[in-house]
């Protein structure tokens, strides 16, 4: 239930916009942005622990979406 809230929440804040104007907010310019994994998988952790570890190929697809972010001009 807490999942499909969760879900449902970010989906109408997506469709209505609410991620790109605080993307794209003079706010959000100003702040560093940290991001933080418990832990990337060496080898299956990420199948039988998918909250606490990331496969490798899913972070790399993650770092190059944000380096393809960072440098796209504005």
């Amino acid at each position: 239930m807490q999942k499909f809230l969760r879900r449902t929440v970010l989906g109408t804040l997506k469709t209505f916009g609410a991620f790109s104007l605080a993307r794209e907010s003079d706010w959000r310019r100003q702040r560093l942005l940290i991001l933080c994994y418990h832990g990337i998988s060496l080898e299956d952790e990420h199948q039988w622990r998918p909250f606490l570890y990331i496969s490798r190929q899913q972070l790399e697809r993650r770092l190059e979406i944000l380096r393809a972010a960072f440098n796209h001009p504005s």
